[in-house]
């Protein structure tokens, strides 16, 4: 996920977001969904198969 994503979403109103972890970019969108007051659940499940 992006963090401008996590700006949108505080904007309109989320304030959890679930999520499977495991992505470069995990530190910087937990970074912004703490900024922004939005939990973050993170999962182990899969979403998808390479």
């Amino acid at each position: 996920m992006d963090i401008s994503i996590i700006d949108k979403l505080a904007q309109a109103g989320v304030k959890l977001i679930i999520q499977q972890d495991g992505s470069i970019k995990d530190e910087e969108v937990i970074k912004a969904a703490n900024e922004q007051g939005v939990a973050i659940v993170l999962t182990n499940i899969r979403a998808f198969k390479h």
